[in-house]
């Protein structure tokens, strides 16, 4: 009788030890809760280049940068494009290349701590990048492709529908 109540304590010892370890590494992990948030994309320096710009948290080692396109080479993998997460250049930003002008595009960034937890990721962040008649009438006029329409900026005058969209607008 005394022998089974040693294997029931040293089990209950056991299983204390286990849940007090587990519960540990449960508290560490949803320690990290921070779910990052992007505060810009700059769009206005290169017509097939977007940097994303976060604020980096003091626990974050990495972060990695999801991208997803609409009808072009960004497109779901499943459907032949790259879309998909990629390690972030730097801890607060990063240069995403090849985005085809005149389209839309989803980006989304998550952070990593010490450990390899991530966080959730961010909401998404939608951006149109401007159309080649942008950049091409910005060459031209110096002008910026917002200013004089700002109600519908995509829609290209008469005398830029020619533009067509390609990688560099070239």
């Amino acid at each position: 009788m005394t022998h089974l109540r040693l294997s029931v304590l040293r089990g209950g010892g056991l299983l204390f030890l286990l849940t007090m370890l587990l519960s540990g590494a449960l508290v560490q992990a949803q320690a990290y809760k921070h779910t990052p948030e992007i505060r810009a994309v700059s769009i206005i320096d290169y017509p097939s280049r977007a940097m994303l710009i976060w604020n980096e948290h003091r626990k974050a080692v990495r972060y990695e940068v999801y991208v997803r396109g609409f009808g072009d080479a960004w497109a779901p993998a499943k459907k032949g494009g790259k879309a998909g997460w990629y390690p972030a250049e730097a801890i607060s930003w990063h240069r995403v290349f090849d985005l085809m002008p005149g389209n839309k595009y989803n980006f989304r960034i998550r952070a990593f701590n010490a450990e390899g937890v991530a966080t959730d990721s961010s909401e998404i962040f939608r951006i149109r990048m401007a159309p080649c008649w942008v950049w091409a009438r910005y060459k031209a006029t110096g002008a910026l492709w917002s200013e004089g329409n700002p109600d519908d900026p995509f829609t290209p005058p008469p005398e830029w529908a020619h533009v067509k969209n390609t990688i560099n607008c070239e």
